[in-house]
């Protein structure tokens, strides 16, 4: 059975250093060569980070801004204009 370079692939064949890179082999393999000896170059675990659908942002948070703005600039215009409305009310009658 042929070991592989952990850096190149390179096939070793009882060396201590690989011939093509100079990386030093270890005597240990690690489980997951054991298992698979036809794979060369295992891959690392990795971790991935998965948002799940609550903690995404909602696809109308901007319809829903512009909204609230617009309803509460009208409350406030409505506001403003409701004793200039009743000053009107007062001199006409």
């Amino acid at each position: 059975m042929n070991h592989f370079c952990t850096n190149c692939g390179n096939p070793l064949h009882g060396e201590n250093f690989c011939t093509n890179c100079g990386q030093k082999v270890e005597n240990s393999s690690s489980p997951s060569q054991q298992n698979n000896p036809q794979n060369p170059f295992p891959m690392p675990e990795t971790k991935i980070n998965v948002i799940s659908s609550s903690s995404k942002p909602s696809r109308h948070t901007f319809s829903n801004v512009i909204l609230i703005l617009f309803l509460a600039g009208g409350l406030i215009g409505i506001l403003f204009l409701i004793p200039l409305i009743i000053d009107f009310f007062k001199a006409v009658f």
